[in-house]
């Protein structure tokens, strides 16, 4: 299907979100819609450096934010529509933001989080095998240990300040509005790349025309951001515009 411009949706939030969930929903209903539309998911923790002695295994310079940007770089250039990078820090790196066609933040409450982690680490893993189970205290302990002392101030500290570059902020995780939000964002861009190919290849790539994904490129992304933040259109995601964003995700959180 490529032959345009790649879209990259930075995912963002803290532990136990829903942030590898979310990934994969936007991923399922994007190839749901378009059955031939390239899509590459990019877990953040597969990018990490090893700690060394004294270092902060907690803190944003755990992750090869170089590697990561190269890795979708590469994918741009092998023909993928959309990339997806979640993890904890999808919204810290200058130029992984750069990158970055739509920013998204789940912004999930710690309680939630925190059982979703307990849950998630320590329950699942003792119904799947029984002998887990005589480690569940001890096991709750040192993640409760890990939460109060480490990841809590990690949260604050350092990812929830992220919060503040998203486009889309979703209060409760992958529940199906959060995840129509996003893909509905991208939709007008993924119509524009079908129309260009239906009729040929009309537009020289080196332009900055915005009507097409072919000649979308990073100086296109910012006016598109740019749009995203001083746009006044109405309250459908009919295009990609900031108010739209704003406007939707408002009533999500009303609704919720």
């Amino acid at each position: 299907m490529s032959q345009g411009r790649t879209i990259v949706i930075l995912i963002a939030g803290g532990h136990a979100s829903g942030k590898s969930l979310v990934s994969s929903l936007v991923e399922k209903e994007l190839k749901s819609r378009y059955s031939e539309i390239k899509v590459r998911c990019l877990d953040m923790a597969e990018f990490t450096r090893p700690v060394v002695a004294g270092g902060d295994e907690r803190s944003p310079s755990r992750f090869d934010f170089q590697a990561i940007t190269d890795k979708v770089i590469d994918l741009e250039k092998r023909g993928y529509d959309v990339i997806i990078v979640h993890g904890l820090y999808a919204l810290y790196d200058k130029e992984l933001k750069t990158i970055g066609t739509i920013k998204v933040f789940i912004d999930c409450d710690a309680d939630v989080r925190l059982g979703r982690w307990i849950k998630r680490d320590i329950l699942e893993p003792s119904k799947v095998d029984q002998s887990l189970k005589l480690q569940e205290s001890s096991k709750m302990n040192s993640l409760l240990t890990e939460y109060l002392t480490v990841s809590r101030v990690e949260m604050n500290d350092f990812i929830l300040p992220t919060k503040e570059y998203a486009d889309v902020i979703l209060p409760r995780g992958a529940e199906i509005a959060g995840i129509t939000l996003i893909v509905d964002g991208i939709q007008p861009l993924i119509k524009l790349e079908s129309e260009s190919e239906s009729v040929g290849s009309v537009y020289d790539t080196r332009t900055e025309s915005s009507s097409s994904l072919q000649s979308f490129s990073r100086e296109s992304a910012s006016k598109v951001q740019s749009n995203l933040r001083h746009n006044n259109a109405g309250p459908t995601l009919g295009s990609i515009n900031k108010d739209n964003f704003t406007s939707k995700n408002k009533r999500f959180y009303d609704l919720n």
